[in-house]
């Protein structure tokens, strides 16, 4: 029985006992995304006591997109990809700085006479930051099953709204105070995670018809994908719009306002979860759209009916921009896994297709208001932009699965005259880090991250040096001794005589025992 035959007959888990102990290995990468988020969420967003903060949360997300600009297209150009080494330390120093930048803005928040524009780049680094530790997160989790990604994101962000609900009832400025220890919680969970099985090791499974079974179809992956991203992009308009309405200033949500969000967010996250695990197979796909675009409609609704009560339109639309950053992360993991250029590459890239449109809608419905135009039109345009959304993306769904069944038919009796809208266009695949023809590195990238932790683990019981722990890495991948001096830019005898002190260090004679004694004694 394969996987996807157990899971709809059994079910993933026995139950949640089962569960728990399957994917407790991930508990401190769980954490740390908790611990990011909120870092940012507290910071800019003011732990959503409101729709968004206005300018210091769209306007510093619009100045953000600037250096993550430029950080993703050295990525693009140079097709830059960070070793493990070089991982560690960004993410320590990303970290530190956005603890920095978290307690600047509590000072200033309550000095008189700041500058708004000093605030404004203070909350834009915070977003920056914030965004790029997040990346750090999800890049652990890149090459997984489905069920894990769907356990890490959701689970994540539901814990997540635990902490933020807390925050919201906190008085000023005793959140803001306490932002930057969350920051500094990442630092020994970074350790405690890189110390625990690694997400791709989970054994569970991978559904054919979810976003990670479809990148094992290589006719379809790369549409499926590039589909999802234009869908989010769509979308996105809408909770732009849904968050400003009618004037593009933000909404307040009230004690009981904030409570039913959390409540509604979190109940949405943990179900979604429990249906993956019980092997529903279009809960990811199909089911998320329509759970998402049911509540902007029912967002609409309450605006339209309870206009003397804005928050409940508010705790709705907040609703939906809180499931689509927890699907947007979910994609994210899957543009990483599939992908061939770095993670942080997807996260800035996927990020700014969900926080950019977003933003733009925002502001483009301030200005609307300026120029006149009412509540209702303003109603009228949220509406259409709803089913332009709606119909875009469950069209180009079924336009992706129609091309997949023709391909397994071996392309008999395909209709041409509709295609899928990015299917000609190699610079969208080639922006998104789908190119036809390149294989996809995450897999093996995760591979030998996992032997480089194996490593580190046996040079600090054998007291190997920092270069003889990059020589045996090499060499435990099985590359011959000129190959290592290639990859290092040292000459084969440098290599040899590294060898011989790594196997007089660790009493180990041959490649075969570096491998055996890692796979004992080395997570």
């Amino acid at each position: 029985m394969n996987n996807e035959e157990g899971a709809r007959k059994a079910g993933v888990f026995s139950g949640v006992r089962e569960a728990v102990r399957v994917y407790a290995p991930l508990i401190p990468t769980i954490i740390g995304l908790v611990c990011a988020r909120d870092c940012l969420i507290v910071g800019s967003y003011g732990s959503y006591v409101e729709t968004d903060q206005g300018l210091f949360t769209d306007g510093a997300t619009l100045v953000s997109l600037i250096p993550a600009f430029i950080v993703a297209a050295w990525l693009w150009l140079g097709n830059v990809r960070f070793t493990k080494r070089q991982v560690n330390i960004i993410g320590h120093a990303l970290i530190g700085l956005q603890a920095l930048v978290l307690v600047l803005l509590s000072a200033l928040e309550h000095t008189p006479g700041v500058s708004v524009d000093v605030l404004l780049v203070m909350h834009a680094a915070n977003e920056f930051l914030g965004y790029m530790n997040i990346g750090y997160w999800l890049r652990r989790v890149r090459g997984c099953s489905t069920s894990t990604a769907v356990v890490v994101a959701m689970g994540a962000l539901a814990i997540s709204e635990v902490v933020l609900l807390v925050f919201a009832f906190l008085p000023d400025p005793v959140d803001n105070v306490c932002s930057p220890l969350l920051a500094a919680l990442q630092v020994p969970l970074i350790r405690a995670a890189r110390k625990r099985k690694k997400a791709f090791e989970i054994e569970s499974p991978t559904l054919r018809s979810d976003y990670f079974g479809f990148m094992e179809d290589n006719v379809s992956s790369s549409k499926f994908l590039m589909v999802t991203g234009l869908g989010i992009a769509f979308l996105s308009v809408v909770i732009g719009l849904l968050r400003g309405y009618p004037a593009g200033e933000g909404i307040a949500l009230g004690p009981v306002h904030r409570v039913a969000y959390a409540v509604i967010v979190i109940t949405l996250r943990m179900s979604i979860v429990v249906a993956v695990l019980r092997g529903r197979t279009r809960v990811m796909t199909v089911g998320i759209w329509q759970i998402m675009q049911a509540l902007g409609c029912l967002a609409i609704v309450a605006y339209a009916l309870l206009p003397d009560d804005m928050g409940v339109g508010a705790c709705l639309s907040t609703s939906t921009n809180a499931l689509m950053v927890v699907f947007d992360g979910y994609v994210i993991i899957a543009f990483m896994s599939y992908g061939y250029r770095d993670p942080w590459y997807y996260m800035l890239s996927g990020f700014a297709v969900f926080l950019a449109p977003r933003a733009l809608a925002r502001m483009a419905e301030g200005g609307l208001a300026v120029l006149g135009v009412d509540p209702v039109q303003i109603m009228a345009i949220m509406g259409v932009a709803m089913v332009i959304s709606a119909q875009f993306i469950l069209g180009q769904l079924i336009l992706v699965y129609m091309d997949g069944r023709n391909a397994a038919h071996g392309g008999e009796g395909a209709d041409t005259s509709h295609e899928v809208v990015t299917s000609n266009h190699p610079v969208i695949k080639n922006l998104m880090g789908l190119d036809e023809g390149v294989e996809p590195t995450s897999r093996e990238d995760a591979m030998r991250m996992a032997m480089e932790e194996g490593v580190h683990e046996l040079g600090q019981q054998f007291l190997l040096t920092e270069r003889e722990e990059e020589v045996l890495v090499q060499y435990a991948l099985g590359k011959t001794q000129q190959r290592v001096a290639e990859e290092l830019f040292i000459s084969p005898g440098t290599v040899h005589a590294h060898i011989k002190r790594i196997y007089g260090k660790t009493g180990l004679h041959s490649r075969q025992d570096v491998l055996d004694y890692l796979r004992e004694y080395a997570r």
